[in-house]
């Protein structure tokens, strides 16, 4: 168990550390690097159990591109400076 609790935050360290090098580039405005990849990675692993059991309890799921595109627009946008938000062919959902 204590293994795995060190692989996770060896996991989040990194993908902090992806985000924390886009807010030192200044692409990113300056936010806690660690919740928005918290955030980013909970919302994967909620997409991907939502497939497992969308089924068994008739859950509609957003095909994976979508959600994918969708995410990553909606995380960027909202992290991006002020007045550099732009509009995206994915910030709406595709029907």
């Amino acid at each position: 168990m204590k293994r795995n609790a060190e692989k996770f935050r060896t996991f989040i360290k990194a993908l902090a550390s992806y985000f924390e090098s886009h807010i030192a580039s200044g692409q990113l405005r300056n936010v806690d690097s660690e919740i928005l990849a918290r955030v980013f990675l909970g919302s994967m692993h909620h997409y991907c159990m939502t497939r497992m059991f969308a089924d068994e309890v008739g859950i509609e799921v957003i095909p994976e591109k979508i959600f994918k595109r969708g995410l990553i627009d909606l995380l960027v946008n909202g992290a991006l400076s002020r007045g550099e938000a732009t509009s995206s062919p994915y910030a709406r959902r595709l029907e």
